[in-house]
């Protein structure tokens, strides 16, 4: 049953691998950087309005922006979200998570986003916005995508700027039964339990969150 929502909600992991072109300065934790310098781009590039702030907005129903960072929940399709203001997102991104703050010019790094479902369909719109943010140079330095890879091979050629293939959807292997696992929360984690916020969480808050993402995920 869980495996078969895996595979209907529809994974498509991906490695955006980045070229510094000057020297990098970098924070430690490089989440909120890359996502916000990510954001902000994804929007300046999609938005048709000019809006100041995206609630209230006549496109938001169409804009790619509003799907991929708002999420909007239409009630009258999926019920079990009538509590919530958005659905999940359809993309997660995991930055370098080592702690260095420098990233010397030519060097290559990488940058993994996952996306879900119908994210799949603006992955342009991703690689526009990467792109752009590393010709800026406000988040730490200019970059440029050298190539963007899945597990089938090459996805998009940084040489020629152009889509090589469709993104490999990632389907669960098969595998023995686990009795220990370790997590090692190398990123910021917010999870609540019971209505609580943990700071310590356990193996149920931790199952309970993943299970009822799991849930709305297959359900959007």
């Amino acid at each position: 049953m869980l495996e078969e929502r895996l595979k209907a909600a529809g994974i498509h992991p991906l490695c955006f691998w980045l070229r510094a072109e000057e020297d990098l300065r970098l924070p430690e934790y490089k989440g909120a950087l890359f996502r916000g310098g990510f954001g902000a781009y994804f929007r300046a590039a999609v938005c048709r309005t000019g809006a100041e702030k995206c609630a209230g907005c006549a496109e938001l129903a169409s804009c790619p922006y509003s799907l991929v960072f708002e999420t909007p929940v239409a009630p009258e399709r999926f019920a079990l979200l009538r509590k919530y203001p958005h659905a999940p997102h359809p993309f997660v991104m995991t930055p370098p998570v080592d702690s260095r703050r420098e990233i010397p010019r030519g060097e290559e790094f990488v940058i993994d986003i996952t996306l879900i479902g119908p994210g799949v369909e603006h992955l342009p719109h991703f690689i526009g916005a990467i792109a752009a943010m590393g010709r800026g140079g406000k988040y730490g330095g200019r970059f440029r995508i050298a190539r963007v890879d899945c597990a089938s091979g090459l996805v998009f050629d940084g040489k020629t700027g152009r889509l090589e293939g469709k993104p490999a959807a990632w389907l669960p292997g098969e595998r023995g039964r686990a009795r220990r696992a370790t997590l090692h929360f190398v990123t910021p984690l917010s999870l609540r339990w019971k209505g609580e916020y943990q700071e310590a969480p356990d193996f149920r808050a931790v199952a309970h969150g993943l299970l009822g993402r799991i849930h709305v995920l297959s359900a959007l």
